[in-house]
């Protein structure tokens, strides 16, 4: 399971879901499954989305172990 910083960001921001919502067209009811860990993963176009919002870029969102790792296994 991929580990994000979406949620981490929208509360340093003082953000909620409904503003991401808003941004990015991604339904309220997705993000939320995505904040409660009922979907693993969010899609590729969700993910660009997300960060464009946020005025990052989908690198931003992962967790800095999952990118080692995934440095490991490329090589």
């Amino acid at each position: 399971m991929m580990k994000t910083h979406i949620f981490e960001i929208l509360e340093s921001r003082s953000l909620r879901v409904y503003w991401l919502a808003k941004h990015t067209g991604i339904s309220e009811q997705l993000l939320s499954k995505y904040k409660n860990k009922k979907i693993e993963n969010t899609a590729l176009i969700n993910s660009y989305k997300i960060a464009k919002a946020l005025g990052g870029t989908i690198d931003d969102l992962i967790d800095e172990e999952i990118k080692i790792l995934n440095l490991k296994h490329t090589k």
